[in-house]
């Protein structure tokens, strides 16, 4: 039986549907454009949500069990499909993709990292919820990085090199997207902000250090998709915590073949 990728493509919000008629006590899908989720054994993914993988599971199956030939004439790809979840509020969009797992693939390996009250210095997006649509935003910098990337590697004092970032809602703008650049300075830092940047506190956190095996550059996009998947897939109740995406943002480090594919989460003990 075959692995699945779901990723999610597309998510449409047809607000004046929910003001009409969505009951206030519902929760809002928490589902993001570009998470991918995998299934393995056509069994639904730590997670997805009940109501997406009822739309879904029965297109997981038939592709886990090799009958692609199902979707031949719909789909380019015939081990692919397209489906969406039933949430007629908030319909998402999901390709579901068969993929092949090397048996011998390093195991994820990580560390805890406590990190003290500090500023952060931003440069937000307007929509963007990963990095591909935030560099479409903010413009490509000098070294094949983000504009904003170029600024921040200039910030003085900083307390560690810049980082992509998924701010929780909290310290989200209105008007603003999920993703931005970044780079943290001590809590007392007082410099001027660049032009176009933003300013913010962080409480002290944890984070779980994800730390992917180095490849080959010319094998980067499969290998951070490989080890993104093999993040999503780790419990931290195994080892005793809990993600807490309140308590501060997620970052992802630049990519680079020699150290692998590392992003830090924020969590809590359980």
């Amino acid at each position: 039986m075959k692995d699945v990728r779901i990723t999610v493509m597309k998510q449409t919000v047809y607000q004046d549907l929910i003001d009409r008629y969505e009951n206030p006590i519902e929760n809002a899908c928490d589902l993001q454009v570009g998470q991918v989720f995998l299934s393995r054994k056509a069994e639904k993914p730590k997670g997805l949500c009940d109501s997406a993988w009822e739309s879904m599971a029965s297109f997981v199956r038939t592709l886990a069990e090799g009958g692609g030939n199902f979707f031949d004439g719909w789909m380019k790809n015939k081990t692919s499909a397209m489906i969406s979840c039933n949430d007629g509020f908030r319909p998402v969009s999901f390709y579901l993709e068969t993929v092949t797992r090397s048996d011998d693939m390093e195991e994820l390996k990580f560390r805890v990292l406590d990190r003290p009250a500090r500023k952060l210095i931003l440069k937000r997006s307007q929509n963007a919820d990963h990095y591909l649509a935030y560099v479409a935003e903010v413009g490509c910098g000098r070294h094949g990085d983000s504009a904003a990337w170029d600024v921040l590697e200039h910030v003085k004092d900083a307390l560690f090199e810049p980082v992509g970032l998924w701010l929780p809602e909290p310290l989200q703008k209105e008007g603003t997207g999920s993703y931005a650049h970044g780079v943290e300075v001590p809590i007392i830092y007082t410099d001027p902000v660049p032009e176009g940047f933003d300013e913010i506190t962080l409480p002290p956190c944890r984070y779980l250090v994800f730390m992917g095996a180095p490849y080959r550059e010319e094998d980067e996009q499969d290998a951070i998709g490989k080890t993104m998947e093999q993040i999503d897939a780790f419990d931290p109740a195994t080892h005793g915590y809990e993600y807490a995406p309140e308590t501060g943002p997620r970052m992802q480090l630049k990519p680079a073949g020699s150290r692998g594919y590392i992003e830090l989460r924020p969590v809590i003990d359980r």
